[in-house]
């Protein structure tokens, strides 16, 4: 019926109190509140099961709350050996890890802000000074084009033209996407589309997801929040240049679904070459795909093997609210 018969084994009365006073008091006298109720119950399950039950619970001792595992052991036919057993420092430290990897995803997160916001503000610049003073003197060359001069100084001025409108539209224009897709404000498929359809390498590289899926669709056109969206976007323009350095692949597919638990998933998967997981450290451009997912609570795995090609898969919790 719950009552306690007798103490067993090494006590400390001046944490737990004299044994007298708990001598014949039932569990749920001497456990307060919550812990006594499942101790009962858990006491009366061994019993009848003939099987040792186990819980844990939190109990105020001294003015200190201390964390204290519980085993329900079938000792006879109408008893109970119930073994405590502090674990406090236990928890404590599971505590003090739990809060140690929050504290680093914070402050992966404010890294990575701090890489893209330096990234919008190059961009910015790039966009707003540089773009605009090889504008002006593009057109100051064209202008001179028109004036009279030896046909030596037009070829050079002409050659001189046609560099700059090349930087304008290809280097600089180039740069600017890249520091910061300016697509993904508008949602993710634009800037994955344009990615996959201009990547540099010898391969074939497809963008894959259910058209047919409307929450899918749904989330790609505007249920991401924009920390989602850049995050994804990085790591397959990481994938895409490292595929083009290292993998001498033909064919490269970056897969969009979703998966429970309401997380976004995009894994790329090439057939070139491979690598030794074990064998090969992990370089910038994985460390940099793995900041984008982590600090934003996903998860992050690269498989490979020479000869098999490679997966980067990540997955990132669905923000529909702007963080």
């Amino acid at each position: 019926d719950g009552t306690l018969l007798q103490i067993l084994g090494r006590y400390d009365p001046d944490r737990y109190g004299p044994k007298d006073a708990l001598i014949g008091k039932k569990i749920e006298q001497i456990l307060p509140g919550d812990a006594g109720r499942e101790s009962a119950e858990l006491v009366r399950l061994a019993l009848y099961s003939r099987k040792t039950q186990r819980c844990e619970f939190d109990l105020n001792f001294g003015g200190r709350r201390r964390g204290i595992e519980a085993r329900f052991v079938p000792s006879s036919s109408d008893c109970v050996l119930i073994v405590l057993r502090d674990v406090s420092d236990r928890m404590e430290a599971q505590t003090a890890l739990h809060e140690a990897n929050r504290k680093l995803q914070q402050s992966r997160l404010r890294i990575v802000r701090a890489q893209e916001e330096i990234r919008r503000s190059m961009a910015d610049q790039l966009h707003g000074t540089v773009q605009s003073k090889l504008l002006v003197a593009a057109r100051t060359l064209q202008d001179a084009l028109q004036k009279e001069s030896s046909a030596e100084i037009k070829k050079d001025i002409a050659s001189v033209h046609a560099l700059i409108e090349e930087a304008y539209k290809n280097d600089v224009r180039g740069i600017v996407k890249q520091l910061h897709p300016a697509a993904i404000r508008f949602g993710l498929l634009p800037g994955l589309r344009s990615l996959v359809e201009t990547a540099g390498g010898p391969f074939e590289a497809r963008l894959v997801y259910d058209e047919q899926d409307k929450d899918l669709q749904s989330l790609l056109t505007d249920g991401l929040s924009e920390n989602v969206r850049l995050g994804i976007y990085r790591v397959v323009e990481e994938s895409l240049n490292n595929i083009a350095k290292h993998s001498r692949a033909t064919h490269v597919t970056a897969t969009l679904t979703v998966e429970p638990g309401q997380y976004m998933v995009v894994a790329i998967k090439d057939n070139g070459e491979g690598f030794d997981e074990k064998m090969v450290p992990p370089g910038y451009g994985l460390v940099a795909m793995e900041d984008h997912c982590t600090s934003l609570g996903g998860e992050f795995a690269v498989r490979s093997a020479p000869g098999q090609g490679t997966l980067v898969r990540a997955s990132f919790p669905i923000a529909r609210a702007k963080p």
